[in-house]
């Protein structure tokens, strides 16, 4: 392929590349920069960002409950192992 730059066009960006096949003819390929798909709506963005909340609350509940459960034990640490020299 080779990189012809801009297409001429004003007003509007693209480039275009020219593809050179197996049977040597050439062929000229016109690329837009300008996005192929856009959501206007914005309908990906909010169920995107449903998700995203529901999951970092299941998350947040999760953490909350453990701190919860080491808080409120009963049973005491167990102690931690000395060394023979530690004592003297």
């Amino acid at each position: 392929m080779v990189h012809t730059g801009h297409s001429g066009q004003r007003g509007r960006s693209s480039e275009t590349t020219l593809d050179v096949r197996p049977d040597r003819s050439v062929r000229r390929v016109h690329h837009p920069v300008e996005p192929v798909f856009v959501d206007s709506s914005g309908r990906r963005r909010r169920t995107f960002r449903r998700v995203v909340l529901a999951i970092s609350l299941v998350l947040v509940c999760l953490g909350v409950f453990l701190a919860a459960a080491m808080l409120n034990s009963r049973a005491p640490a167990p102690p931690l192992p000395t060394t023979a020299g530690a004592n003297s």
